[in-house]
């Protein structure tokens, strides 16, 4: 580090910018293993695996005065895919596919100090310590399907399902550990420094000598404490935030290829896909209750109430209810005019070929975050945080207790009052919220794809 500043300076000498240099190292490690073999004619195996494990240093989260960043962002991911393939006879094969990928994307704190945080300090001075805390997710994926393929006659028959798991789980810590910021403040048993006490000072350096005086006494302006909810039945705790949510996708298609004619092919399908909904095991959110069916004037109605997810789905712990009529059609054709004389036969090749179809799928478009981060905007379930102000609470403390000042205030754990909550309760709680509700008859979103081409 520089021995002397080398940045801008405030006021006369009062503060002055420290720039120096920080290291931004990454480490990125990939192992890929494969296997395959084919034990005669009729039967082969597929199996590859990779592992990845890959660290970015994150120059831009504070790192105090170090060097070397103190957050590092983490990205460990396995991945194995399987694969058994039969061939019955030239007419039939079928192939079972199966495989995972674990992904645990992570920011790592290696600087946290072990029992509070300093916030904001006066005269924009920073200070050595961490100020980020971990977070991240853990995300599963599993898969398995089966792929068939039939020939008879002028059709080939292509069929087969698949089932998708996906398990999710974040976690963050921001806030868990009390933060304390030394400011100037309101109190009246901590008063600021006036300008009759110190003759002929301006209105900016006055404002500097108040800042300066409590600092140096480390006096407490404000302090906050996150209290996050581990579940509905053990309310609040000094905790990480974490949330688990998991759904399934069952998948089910049939489709013929029929070759109508040599220069004619028609492709028709159909595909089903079934979105098991959003759910939460541990039911870490909170939803306004529809009455009559109407989502917009439940929301609205001064006497309704909030109920943890399910109470609108009918199923707890689900943000939506099943949606079960996701068939996707998929019809298209080819076809090539063969013209052998006349005008159009010196313009169009064999070649020339006539596309078109139609076809609806059923996405995963965020198919999480769209109603679990809607939802999640509802205070009064997922975390508290306790805040207290000199100012306001005419207290009296500092970093270090000596005469009139007290220690650093702490807060307890709050109260955990169980849903139903009623609204005027809720922003009582929350000294004010906003509302956000989903409808459980939310649908899977579709695309519709139309396509015509010549070539």
């Amino acid at each position: 580090l520089p021995t002397t500043g080398n940045g801008l300076t405030t006021g006369i000498n009062l503060t002055q910018v420290i720039n120096f240099n920080r290291s931004n190292p990454v480490t990125r490690n990939q192992w890929v293993g494969r296997f395959d073999v084919e034990p005669n004619d009729r039967n082969s195996i597929n199996i590859v695996y990779k592992r990845k494990n890959e660290t970015n240093s994150r120059t831009d989260i504070a790192s105090g005065f170090s060097v070397i960043p103190f957050v590092n962002q983490v990205d460990p991911t396995h991945f194995l895919s399987a694969a058994y393939r039969w061939t019955g006879s030239a007419k039939f094969s079928n192939e079972v596919r199966g495989g995972f990928q674990l992904t645990n994307p992570f920011f790592n704190e290696s600087h946290i100090p072990p029992n509070f945080f300093i916030g904001a300090l006066p005269l924009g001075l920073t200070h050595p310590e961490g100020s980020f805390t971990n977070q991240g997710r853990d995300t599963k994926y599993y898969n398995i399907q089966d792929n068939a393929v039939y020939s008879f006659g002028n059709h080939s028959f292509r069929f087969g399902g698949q089932i998708e798991w996906y398990k999710l789980q974040s976690e963050v810590n921001f806030g868990v550990l009390p933060t304390y910021n030394i400011s100037t403040t309101g109190n009246q048993f901590t008063p600021g420094l006036t300008a009759n006490q110190i003759g002929g000072i301006n209105t900016t350096d006055l404002a500097r000598a108040n800042s300066l005086r409590y600092l140096l006494g480390g006096v407490i302006g404000t302090a906050n404490q996150t209290f996050n909810l581990i579940d509905p039945q053990r309310g609040y705790a000094s905790t990480s935030d974490i949330q688990p949510l998991d759904y399934k996708i069952y998948s089910a298609y049939f489709a013929d290829q029929w070759r109508l004619k040599p220069n004619l092919t028609l492709n028709l399908g159909l595909r089903y896909d079934y979105y098991t909904p959003l759910h939460s095991p541990i039911g870490n959110y909170l939803e306004p209750v529809i009455q009559n069916g109407d989502l917009v004037a439940s929301i609205l109605n001064p006497d309704g109430f909030l109920d943890i997810i399910g109470n609108n789905s009918g199923r707890a712990g689900t943000f939506t209810k099943p949606d079960k009529d996701n068939f996707g059609p998929n019809v298209s054709f080819a076809y090539s005019p063969l013209v052998h004389s006349g005008f159009l036969s010196r313009i169009l090749s064999e070649s020339f070929v006539v596309r078109g179809g139609i076809r609806v799928n059923y996405v995963n478009d965020e198919y999480v975050k769209s109603t679990s981060t809607l939802l999640g905007g509802n205070p009064g379930l997922r975390s508290f945080t306790s805040s207290t102000v000199n100012g306001l609470n005419n207290f009296r403390a500092a970093l270090t207790p000596r005469g009139i000042f007290g220690a650093i205030p702490t807060f307890p754990v709050p109260p955990f009052t169980a849903p139903p909550l009623s609204f005027e309760q809720n922003n009582i709680n929350q000294a004010g919220a906003q509302m956000f509700g989903v409808d459980p008859n939310l649908q899977v979103q579709r695309v519709y794809e139309y396509n015509f081409g010549i070539q």
